[in-house]
């Protein structure tokens, strides 16, 4: 092979020897080191050559990104309106659009920037977190163990591994932790919530069930045997499976292929599954649940296999992630309910009043009405929602609606409002009215009317318990 020819680090770079068939005592000596690892300056050395130990990521240009939010349907209508808009004159001897075309632009320019942004803070939110994530290692430098990001880990470092250490059992002691107070409240929150919570551990079934009383979750627990249709009890002999996983409240001596298996029937029930786990053993099934949930300390495996990774002991912010999750969703439910209901009627008036009354809306009207009612529906986004696990039918002006979408809606009628009094723009065919009367078309059309959708705005109460489909 290479024995008595040594190859330089580029060539163990591209991997022209294959050290892992060779002895140690030659693997040594192709590496240039020593049982006693590496210095600081050949770790330094060696990473420029064979590059951090962690997958590479492409970083996007942040103008690519930026440009990005301006190639979508809807951008694309607005650019080949702002190029008609300077490119068709108005009519004979008469100049382009300017005005319009700038507040195309303006406006696609704005929507751009505020995606940008948004998209900009998760981006760096989530690098912020993998970087606290990132797995930490014990190498010997300089003759000298300390710990590490594993990404500085080059060929010839010594590390130690802390898994998986051929421990020998010694003997047997028996134990049941006391479950913690904040553990058994969490629980009942979760339940209160409309969260099924089953336990699922390879402990023994005796043990399963003390702690299943001790945490409030129940004591309707049978042994992983029984998912296989054996060492039924006879009062649950006649269940089929799928519905003997719905009904308990845990199962006890489980192994990986169990979790997996339980968590596929419950979503083939139609139930939305979450899974919390640590462990290797824990990730298909971290991988096949809805919502994969690591807890804190746990592995990388199980990491990689979740969706959702802890980084403080306790499970009490998965029920934070719950009630923010269902917010979301509100807020989502009432955007969409106010987009589509403005939209239907402003199309449907505006088709009703140009065909019926033969009425000419300038483009640049129709930008400016399509500004402030995309000013209020962007504070839907952050408006006020009840977070409660109960419905309820009663209003208060605390709760709804949030003072964000109320002062909106205040901005869009004085800008209107200004506009309908005092612009005279002879390129918007726009005149100024009186004040009275544009007063009055506002108190006895449009202020009543928004006061109305106000306060019939969809509410976000959370469901009770019993009236979520959701298991965890």
């Amino acid at each position: 092979m290479a024995g008595n020819k040594a190859i330089t680090l580029e060539e163990i770079k591209n991997e022209i020897v294959d050290l892992e068939r060779i002895p140690i005592e030659e693997v040594f000596e192709q590496l240039k080191c020593t049982k006693q690892g590496l210095s600081s300056e050949e770790g330094v050395s060696r990473l420029l050559i064979f590059g951090p130990n962690k997958l590479e990521e492409k970083k996007e240009s942040k103008i690519l990104k930026f440009l990005g939010f301006m190639w979508n349907p809807l951008s694309w209508v607005m650019e080949m309106a702002a190029v008609m808009a300077i490119a068709l004159a108005n009519g004979d001897n008469k100049l382009p659009d300017w005005q319009d075309f700038v507040g195309i632009v303006v406006l696609l320019v704005i929507n751009s920037t505020i995606s940008f942004i948004e998209e900009n803070n998760a981006g760096n939110a989530a690098a912020a977190l993998m970087a606290g994530l990132a797995p930490k290692t014990k190498v010997l430098r300089d003759g000298c163990w300390s710990e590490e990001d594993a990404a500085i880990l080059v060929p010839a470092a010594r590390a130690s591994r802390t898994e998986n250490q051929d421990a020998i059992d010694a003997a047997m002691v028996g134990m049941l932790a006391d479950p913690k107070e904040a553990r058994a409240e969490t629980i009942r929150r979760a339940l209160n919530l409309g969260v099924n919570v089953k336990m699922i551990t390879g402990d023994q079934l005796a043990i399963a069930k003390e702690t299943g009383r001790r945490l409030g979750m129940g004591t309707n627990m049978y042994p992983s045997s029984s998912l296989l249709g054996e060492n039924k009890d006879a009062s649950i002999a006649a269940l089929p499976v799928d519905e003997l996983i719905e009904k308990a409240d845990g199962f006890a001596g489980v192994f990986p292929e169990h979790k997996y298996e339980i968590v596929k029937k419950l979503q083939e029930r139609k139930h939305i599954c979450g899974m919390t786990g640590d462990g290797v053993n824990d990730a298909p099934a971290l991988k096949k649940a809805d919502i994969g949930i690591a807890v804190a300390d746990a592995t990388d495996a199980a990491r990689s296999a979740s969706d959702i990774v802890l980084t403080e002991p306790g499970l009490s912010v998965i029920i934070s992630a719950v009630l923010t999750s269902r917010a979301i969703f509100q807020r989502m439910k009432n955007y969409t309910i106010y987009a589509v209901s403005i939209t239907i009627r402003i199309v449907l008036g505006f088709m009703l009043i140009a065909l019926i009354w033969r009425f000419d809306f300038s483009p640049f009207m129709v930008l400016i009405i399509a500004i402030l009612n995309d000013g209020t529906i962007m504070t839907i986004s952050k408006d006020r929602i009840l977070t409660s696990s109960q419905i309820n039918l009663n209003w208060c002006f605390v709760e709804r609606p949030g003072l964000l979408l109320v002062g909106a809606f205040v901005i869009a009628q004085l800008v209107a409002t200004v506009i309908a009094v005092y612009a005279d723009w002879g390129f918007a065919r726009i005149k100024a009215e009186r004040l009275g009367i544009t007063f009055s078309r506002i108190r006895l059309l449009s202020l009543p009317r928004k006061i109305m959708k106000l306060l019939n705005k969809p509410r976000g109460a959370l469901k009770s318990q019993g009236s979520a489909n959701c298991t965890l």
